[in-house]
C-alpha cells in the first residue's frame, strides 16, 4: 500500500480498495496492521488489482517488492539481527515463516561465488507475487551486502508449487 500512496496518493487506495470490493473482498489498507496475518490470497489479489488498475508492468511489481523492505517494522528489526549475507540467508526461513503461513522458504548460501539460491516450496505460484518477491528478496539481500544486487527467477514450476530464484551480489 506504500508503494500506491507514495505513487499515486490517497485516491489510488482508494481506486485499489473500490476495485477490492467489487471482487468481493473489501479491504481498508489504513486500517491493516504491519504485525497481522493476511490471506497470501489477498496479496495476490491486491498486487492484480494494482498492476490491472494502473497498467504495471512486471517490472513495476519487482520494484514495488523491491521497495517494500524500506516500510516493513519487521524486515527493520532483522536486519539489525543479521549484519552479514551468510546470516541473512541461514535466517530467511524463519522471517518466511513469520509473513507466510502458507509455504516453505530454504536457503543456500554460496558466499564464494556471491550468491544465495532461495527456493519456495508447497506455495500457490502467483506470477504477480513471484515478480514481488523478486524485488523484496533483491532489497533485503542489498541491505546486508552493501552494494548493488540483482535477484532473478531460475526455475518457476507452477504444478509442482516451487520457484528458485538466484541473489547475487
Amino acid at each position: 500500500a506504500e508503494y500506491v500512496k507514495k505513487k499515486y496518493g490517497q485516491e489510488g487506495i482508494d481506486k485499489i480498495q473500490n476495485q477490492l470490493k467489487q471482487l468481493g473482498y473489501p479491504f481498508e489498507y489504513d486500517k491493516a496492521k504491519a504485525l497481522e496475518w493476511y490471506p497470501l490470497g489477498l496479496r495476490a489479489l491486491s498486487l492484480l488489482a494494482i498492476k490491472d488498475t494502473f497498467g504495471l508492468s512486471d517490472e513495476d511489481l519487482k520494484e514495488m517488492g523491491n521497495l517494500a523492505p524500506k516500510f516493513s517494522f519487521l524486515v527493520k528489526i532483522f536486519m539489525k539481527s543479521f549484519v552479514s549475507p551468510k546470516m541473512t540467508v541461514a535466517h530467511a526461513p524463519e522471517f518466511w515463516e513469520r509473513h507466510y503461513s502458507v509455504g516453505k522458504l530454504e536457503s543456500e548460501y554460496h558466499g564464494d561465488e556471491n550468491r544465495a539460491i532461495i527456493k519456495i516450496k508447497d506455495f500457490t505460484l502467483y506470477p504477480e507475487v513471484l515478480k514481488y518477491l523478486e524485488g523484496y528478496f533483491q532489497r533485503v539481500m542489498q541491505y546486508t551486502v552493501g552494494k548493488n544486487v540483482e535477484c532473478k527467477i531460475l526455475d518457476n514450476k507452477t504444478e509442482k508449487k516451487s520457484c528458485l530464484f538466484e541473489v547475487i551480489w
